[in-house]
């Protein structure tokens, strides 16, 4: 949803679909978020960002094996950068039994995909403009729609940014008649804390 402070603008997505097009992002992930910073109508790329989040150990570390290369290149590619990687993973394996543990990455978008996405969102917009399109006019917006999406979708639209551990810090509560029907519960999460943090930077 639409939230702000002075001119910078944000739109938060943290379902997965983009706003507009109708499409879904990242479905083989188990949770992720694309949040686009806006300032007087043009993204900031530091405030743009993809996270891809997982609630068990086994898929976080997948998820880094299988970027491992990309996540090593991004610290350096150095015997430092291995062991910075390691040590980050090595952590997340001691802490996964703590439960209430959010883990994942962090990854910005380029300067160059900002641009482009720029340019995209401006005729998208003259498009949506038009209150009863031609068939031409709406084959070109619906092209514009999927240069967006797969956009999004490309890997070269990001940089790694950081790998994190997050810990729901709450309290369990339980409703319903749990004497006579199967009682039904809920967690009221009241903040996050960071346990660990990888980051480029």
């Amino acid at each position: 949803m639409p939230n702000g402070s002075g001119h910078l603008a944000a739109l938060s997505f943290p379902t997965q679909p983009y706003v507009g097009i109708g499409t879904t992002l990242f479905t083989t992930q188990t949770n992720a978020a694309l949040r686009i910073g806006r300032d007087s109508g043009r993204i900031i790329p530091k405030h743009t960002f993809r996270d891809t989040e997982f609630g068990t150990f086994k898929a976080f570390k997948q998820f880094v094996d299988t970027h491992r290369s990309e996540w090593l290149t991004a610290l350096g590619g150095t015997d430092e950068a291995r062991r910075r990687l390691d040590e980050m993973v090595a952590t997340v394996k001691a802490r996964a039994t703590a439960g209430n543990l959010i883990m994942g990455e962090r990854m910005h978008m380029t300067d160059e995909a900002a641009r482009r996405l720029d340019f995209l969102s401006h005729r998208k917009q003259h498009f949506d403009r038009i209150p009863a399109p031609t068939p031409v006019q709406a084959r070109e917006r619906a092209g514009i729609d999927a240069d967006i999406r797969q956009m999004l979708a490309s890997e070269n639209s990001w940089r790694r940014q950081a790998l994190y551990v997050l810990e729901a810090l709450g309290v369990q509560r339980t409703v319903g008649l749990s004497f006579l029907l199967n009682a039904q519960s809920t967690q009221a999460v009241s903040g996050v804390r960071e346990l660990a943090g990888l980051s480029p930077e």
